[in-house]
């Protein structure tokens, strides 16, 4: 899928589709990028597995917002790019934004808000991914405190912390500790009936069995196993946030030498990113 125009040009007449009618920069400025509009579209672009054209249309608004000193407009694209660089494995692109990140928490008084803590929640998760548990940990517990003050204690919100939190922990060799976020975050989200971040969860420990005692065949597959239960559920939405988990979800299973349900779950993904 490739970008156009009509990906970063707002329209001129709300009742047009855009395609004839664009702002004259030399007639009109905006004063900000727009980000509903932006995500709308990345959305679109991720459930295509279109990372190229994702990366672009972020390219393009972050150069507007920094154009235009729209600091909300700027912190909104480069979150967003935080999730891209996981996704692409650019460690050096990742670390370049972080400091970026912290300024403008800063600037707009953001960083003791949930968005702030769900930001920080972002940026920790990418320094777990490279390399960097220790420095994701201390982030958890910020966000944790953060959202505490904030949120209700089964907010979905809290599922997607204690998940990556766990990770971090384990990667650290605090293995205890780890399963009991795996729990905390399993309760999290069977209550909401998140059927796909609950098979997510479930791969996340068959991986930590593993890495705590590479012998440990037996609890890796029982939980694998509980994430397959999850995806071949008939309630299960099968969008492209499905596709993506089943993705991520196939990485683990590769991971612990169950190469044919890798392969499956690759193909569900591929079959509904050519779908869509």
């Amino acid at each position: 899928m490739n970008i156009d125009e009509f990906d970063y040009k707002e329209p001129c007449c709300p009742l047009s589709d855009g395609k004839d009618f664009y702002y004259p920069r030399e007639v009109r400025q905006p004063e900000s990028i727009p980000v509903d509009r932006i995500i709308s579209r990345l959305d679109e672009y991720f459930s295509h597995n279109d990372l190229t054209s994702a990366e672009a249309l972020l390219d393009y608004w972050l150069k507007e917002a920094v154009d235009l000193s729209d600091y909300r407009g700027e912190l909104s694209v480069l979150n967003e790019f935080t999730g891209l660089y996981r996704k692409t494995g650019n460690k050096e692109k990742s670390e370049k934004i972080n400091g970026r990140i912290f300024d403008l928490l800063n600037i707009l008084d953001l960083k003791n808000t949930v968005s702030g803590a769900t930001i920080l929640l972002n940026v920790a998760t990418n320094k777990k991914a490279f390399g960097d548990p220790q420095g994701a940990i201390e982030l958890y517990l910020e966000a944790a405190d953060i959202y505490a003050s904030s949120l209700k204690p089964d907010d979905p919100l809290f599922g997607g912390l204690y998940n990556n939190f766990a990770l971090a922990l384990a990667d650290t060799g605090d293995f205890e500790k780890a399963y009991d976020y795996f729990d905390k975050a399993l309760s999290i989200v069977r209550k909401n009936k998140n059927l796909p971040d609950c098979a997510v969860t479930y791969c996340n420990i068959a991986v930590t069995k593993l890495l705590e005692n590479p012998l440990n065949d037996e609890e890796s597959d029982n939980a694998l196993d509980d994430a397959l239960k999850r995806l071949d559920d008939p309630d299960v939405v099968k969008d492209g946030y499905y596709a993506f988990v089943c993705d991520k979800c196939a990485a683990a299973f590769g991971e612990c030498g169950r190469f044919t349900d890798a392969a499956d779950l690759k193909e569900r993904a591929r079959k509904i990113y050519e779908r869509d």
